[in-house]
């Protein structure tokens, strides 16, 4: 069975509306607009009948285009505000296609500033997604200190929230794991009912560190930009 037999879509996310790093989406990485690598990764991958981006941002759209990806509408006003969700974001995008008769089975969501996400993982993402049965897998990274010794601010103090595990050694304490907030597979089935992804099924998925990195302002901009330079340059 081919990929177009299969109606498996590719949805990145790219707002032309960020407010802590303006117009991050897009912004110069090594020579190109950083959504750029999303999008080749996507379509190199051969997993994809269709790559598109869903933005509400022309200039976005036009970049994302160039690259190779489809942008067939924009987004509406009520999915690009700063509440609209990325499961309504999704919802808009599969029920735009299913309405014009282009119904997708499974769909990869694939956030625009991912330049470390590699072919690879997205493939075994994927096997996961049908071997597991689960609604939705993602990628999660281990907390790099156990957060069974976190502290919480009452006034200038700080208080321990499991106050049980202050004198516990942090080698005997269990890992535990966050969303990297790079991708989701999941079956557009299973999605069609829910408000949430936190009521579907999920089997996370769990990455290295190398590859793993939030950016959320200037410092996290530099630290992807070295943990990318470390893995092409090594």
């Amino acid at each position: 069975m081919s990929v177009l037999d299969e109606k498996r879509l590719c949805i990145i996310p790219a707002r032309g509306g960020s407010k802590r790093i303006p117009r991050k989406n897009i912004r110069p990485f090594f020579g190109k607009p950083v959504i750029a690598y999303a999008i080749e990764t996507a379509l190199h991958s051969q997993l994809f009948s269709k790559v598109f981006v869903s933005t509400d941002d022309p200039e976005i759209a036009m970049i994302a285009e160039t690259f190779g990806a489809d942008v067939d509408f924009l987004r509406s006003s009520k999915s690009s505000s700063d509440t609209a969700t990325t499961l309504e974001v999704l919802k808009e995008v599969i029920q735009e296609f299913e309405s014009k008769g282009g119904g997708f089975d499974e769909v990869l969501c694939l956030y625009p500033v991912t330049p470390l996400v590699t072919i690879d993982h997205l493939v075994l993402g994927h096997r996961l997604l049908q071997q597991s049965f689960k609604s939705v897998v993602f990628p999660v990274m281990e907390f790099g200190h156990p957060i069974w010794r976190a502290l919480e601010m009452v006034g200038a103090k700080g208080k321990r929230i499991w106050p049980e595990h202050t004198s516990s050694r942090t080698q005997d304490l269990k890992k535990t794991y966050h969303d990297t907030g790079q991708w989701y597979w999941f079956r557009t089935m299973d999605l069609k009912d829910k408000e949430s992804f936190n009521e579907l099924d999920a089997s996370p998925y769990i990455m290295p560190e190398i590859l793993v990195q939030d950016v959320d302002n200037e410092s996290d901009w530099k630290m992807l930009e070295m943990k990318y330079q470390l893995l092409t340059n090594p």
